[in-house]
């Protein structure tokens, strides 16, 4: 501050200029303090105050970047990081900073409690709650206050944790009974060896399962429960009672847990076999037809033909919704056909590598076509039964030896081995079949009495 001029001299000649009053403003002390911790958990906040407040307008700055709105003399903090506040005179116009103060805010601790065993009434039994990281303290809601605690009812449970900044984090937990999910079948297919259905299934890992029921389908008495599989043991079910060369089977699989509990018989998808149908075709070839198979979602059947020493190969491709195929070029000899329904990703793996697992594909029964022959009349089987036509639209007629007028029972079954035809107390050579309402499609025959015949008849 003062009074200041210029004196100007020229070859001896000297002037000064008019003086000019300066004053130079002091700039405005402004000090912060922190009502509180600088350094505090999340959650909590700090207090900064700004002194004087006379005559000052307040700018707050975080990291050194201005926040907005914050205007006022004080300012609440609640996030680590470096503040301090810019003040202007409101007279004199100049500004001034604040020395800096360093918040710090530390993370709460985030446990998650864990539960180690099951829990099953039945059996008394207890299990563990402990939190997956260490902590300096410990409260749990049953008192106890040390990293685990047993339990020995259902309920909800809280643990309270102190980290080494004295930070608090919470959780809980409701402990129930393990509720078992519905197990699933993976496949079911015919085994080629036995000549029987094969149910495939992947056992639940970690669960209280003590066995599985394989449940198999009757169409009098719906799902009938036909094997029992213990967890320890390779998780597939041979269905010995099974006859894939005459019917389908339809499976459903349940659990049972350590308590004796089984899984929702209705909760669990059914898989249905593939029953391949092979007769020949005029006037040469075979005629391949068998049902949709039920159980995944898939995309195509592959088709094989074999010859008499069990050797086969893929002959086709056909989509999933064709059911049909005709093999127009067999070689010399009698040929042998599966169909197989192709399981997309992952194969299904019984623990075992017996029955040839992994399992990539349901395979059918194996068919050769030569129940019967082709001669003029119909359909000649080589145990002496003719039937013609066959294929037939209205009805069939069936002829075979039975000069001792034995009684015999004809009975008529549809893929599914659902009996959908039936005729008593036949004492004579010749039947007639008629259609009445039966569908199009394959059928098996069989004709009791003194011997036993079976053969195929198609209705168009």
């Amino acid at each position: 501050t003062g009074a200041y001029s210029v004196e100007i001299s020229n070859n001896g000649c000297v002037d000064t200029s008019a003086s000019v009053q300066v004053t130079v403003l002091n700039l405005p002390v402004v000090t912060i303090s922190v009502i509180g911790d600088t350094i505090f958990c999340n959650g909590d906040s700090a207090f900064i105050t700004a002194l004087p407040t006379a005559g000052l307008t307040f700018q707050w700055f975080y990291n050194n970047n201005p926040i907005n709105g914050a205007n006022d003399s004080s300012l609440t903090v609640y996030i680590t990081g470096v503040y301090y506040v810019e003040v202007t005179d409101t007279i004199t116009g100049c500004s001034n900073t604040s020395p800096v103060i360093s918040i710090i805010v530390n993370n709460n601790p985030v446990p998650e409690i864990s539960v180690s065993g099951f829990l099953y009434s039945c059996i008394n039994d207890t299990v563990i709650l402990s939190t997956q990281s260490a902590y300096s303290a410990y409260q749990w809601s049953t008192g106890d206050t040390m990293p685990t605690t047993n339990i020995d009812t259902t309920n909800i449970y809280y643990v309270t944790v102190h980290d080494s900044n004295d930070c608090i984090g919470t959780d809980s937990i409701l402990v129930n009974e393990p509720v078992i999910p519905p197990p699933q079948i993976c496949i079911a297919l015919v085994d080629s060896l036995e000549g029987k259905n094969l149910v495939v299934w992947e056992k639940e890992a970690g669960m209280p399962i003590e066995s599985y029921n394989v449940y198999r389908y009757d169409a009098i008495n719906g799902f009938q429960v036909i094997g029992n599989v213990l967890y320890s043991a390779v998780s597939k079910f041979l269905d010995t009672g099974s006859d894939p060369m005459s019917h389908t089977g339809r499976y459903v699989l349940t659990a049972i847990d350590t308590c004796g509990n089984e899984t929702v018989l209705d909760s669990t998808l059914s898989h249905k076999t593939i029953l391949l149908l092979v007769s020949p075709q005029i006037p040469v070839g075979f005629h391949l037809a068998w049902n949709h198979y039920e159980g995944y979602v898939y995309n195509y059947y592959r088709i094989y033909r074999g010859d008499a020493l069990g050797v086969y190969q893929e002959i086709a491709v056909v989509p999933s919704d064709d059911y049909q195929y005709v093999d127009l070029t067999p070689p010399p000899g009698t040929s042998f056909y599966i169909v197989a329904a192709i399981k997309p990703g992952l194969s299904c793996n019984p623990n075992s590598k017996e029955m040839g697992g992994p399992f990539t594909q349901s395979l059918s029964n194996i068919d050769d076509g030569i129940i019967v022959n082709i001669n003029l009349t119909g359909f000649e089987n080589l145990l002496g039964l003719v039937i013609y036509p066959n294929p037939f639209t209205d009805e069939a007629t069936i002829e075979f030896n039975n000069h001792a007028k034995r009684e015999y029972i004809i009975s008529v079954m549809d893929v599914t081995g659902k009996i959908v035809l039936t005729q008593n107390n036949i004492t004579g050579s010749k039947i007639i079949i008629k259609r009445n309402q039966l569908s199009p499609g394959f059928y098996t025959m069989e004709l009791k009495g003194d011997k036993l015949y079976k053969a195929k008849i198609i209705i168009r």
